[in-house]
């Protein structure tokens, strides 16, 4: 979709969800590795979209932006989902968290999260 510049340029994401009424707000470098950052952003917004290098020991190894999705269970916890994983084993798992999530895809790093929400009609 869009020649593939959703998942090579955060920046043009961003755009496109701004543009259709969304919220987001995106945090990078060492903010997105930083759990109180994390933290933060998981608290306001319910889905993600994640950018990691494959192989944070091998940057050549290229990028992947995913989806990870928030939901609430019953007992009040929230659950995380990877979605758009190339690990078959990943989906439909339940983590804790984003950056538990993003630890079980192997030896990623992550470069970016947007998180979103729908923007409240006044």
């Amino acid at each position: 979709m869009f020649n593939g510049d959703w998942g090579t340029s955060p920046e043009f994401l961003e755009e496109y969800l701004i543009g259709e009424g969304y919220k987001i707000k995106t945090i990078r470098g060492k903010d997105a590795e930083n759990d109180k950052k994390v933290e933060e952003l998981q608290e306001e917004y319910e889905t993600f979209i994640v950018t990691v290098y494959n192989d944070q020991y091998d940057i050549m190894s290229a990028v992947h932006t995913m989806s990870i999705t928030c939901e609430v269970e019953e007992d009040g916890n929230k659950v995380y989902y990877i979605h758009n994983t190339f690990e078959s084993n990943l989906t439909g798992n339940k983590y804790s968290s984003i950056k538990s999530a993003v630890a079980a895809y192997d030896n990623s790093s992550i470069i970016n999260i947007i998180g979103i929400k729908k923007e409240e009609k006044r």
